[in-house]
């Protein structure tokens, strides 16, 4: 389907990389639909945000690329901005983000894209493990919000120890995310967390 035949996109970047800075200051409070395409395979994915700009920033955080598991996210990181286009396919109505979304979603039929409808996950499942693990993820960000999980941070790096009062104040003095902790410990990961931190749970 030969999309610009249709007056789309509104707007092409043509490289992500170099034009990250016009991307943020073009789409600062603006909602719509959004597409990446690999210049390299030609691959798409179709997305929508209320606030394109805050979407874009985490796409543009490494952080989010690895922690979040999408076909998009490995793409980013295995080809790099610089082999990525962004173009803006329309902007609209926060209300009508996922009715465009889901006209581009089949009109195109992004192969980056792993559910059948944008906007619902009918086909998507997830394992009883994955479950498992969302479950006891929630719980231990519960019990952080009402601070009563204290955590202690060991530095392998500076061989420092360091207790905090919760999730939110270790990952701002550790300049990481917070879900990134959660994830820790729903993981049980064995191996220091970014390769530095051992974290441990003081109750």
């Amino acid at each position: 389907m030969d999309i610009f035949s249709l007056g789309v996109p509104v707007a092409i970047y043509r490289n992500a990389d170099t034009q990250k800075g016009l991307i943020y200051t073009e789409n600062k409070n603006k909602s719509g639909v959004y597409l990446w395409r690999n210049l390299i395979n030609g691959k798409c994915y179709i997305g929508s945000s209320k606030n394109l700009r805050d979407r874009f920033y985490k796409y543009y955080s490494l952080h989010y690329l690895i922690k979040i598991n999408m076909a998009i996210c490995k793409a980013l990181l295995k080809y790099g901005y610089s082999n990525f286009s962004l173009e803006i396919l329309e902007y609209c109505e926060p209300s009508e983000c996922f009715e465009k979304e889901n006209y581009y979603f089949k009109l195109l039929k992004p192969q980056y894209n792993i559910l059948k409808e944008a906007g619902i996950s009918t086909g998507f499942k997830f394992t009883e493990g994955s479950i498992t693990k969302i479950k006891r993820s929630n719980e231990l960000t519960a019990a952080n919000s009402g601070r009563s999980l204290k955590i202690e941070v060991l530095d392998l790096q500076t061989n420092i120890s360091t207790t905090y009062i919760s999730f939110t104040e270790a990952a701002k003095a550790l300049n990481i995310s917070k879900t990134n902790i959660s994830l820790y410990f729903s993981r049980e990961q064995k191996k220091p967390l970014l390769n530095r931190y051992i974290i441990k749970k003081i109750q």
